[in-house]
């Protein structure tokens, strides 16, 4: 059986997660303070979703610019592993490895301005 390191290593785009009830390997819809939302590969029913997502997933982070969440990347074509989500207290992780998407900092990412002061010299 392959190691969590090894399927990070294998696989970027998957996240580790070790919650109080389970530990969780899969991808992250969206972190914030309170609530993690995550699609998770270890409840995925049977090997074609596996392989179906784990392709997917690929897509998505070779394709995207991996700020914006896998089910709005892929719109429908991301439906059938829908079933796996699992929504997690943010103050419970215990561990977290991967990668993490958050549409909080996507927004924060694209207000911020930068000012530019231009000075004229005299002489």
């Amino acid at each position: 059986m392959i190691s969590i390191e090894q399927m990070l290593e294998q696989y970027p785009f998957l996240s580790y997660i070790k919650y109080p009830t389970a530990d969780y390997i899969g991808i992250i819809q969206n972190h914030d303070s309170d609530i993690v939302s995550m699609y998770a590969f270890n409840k995925l029913r049977t090997d074609q979703d596996k392989l179906g997502f784990l392709e997917a997933a690929e897509i998505w982070w070779w394709e995207s610019n991996r700020l914006i969440p896998i089910n709005i990347f892929l719109k429908d074509s991301w439906n059938p592993f829908r079933y796996s989500t699992v929504t997690l207290t943010t103050k419970d992780i215990k561990d977290q490895q991967g990668h993490i998407v958050s549409i909080a900092k996507l927004a924060e990412r694209r207000t911020k301005r930068r000012v530019v002061q231009l000075v004229k010299r005299l002489g």
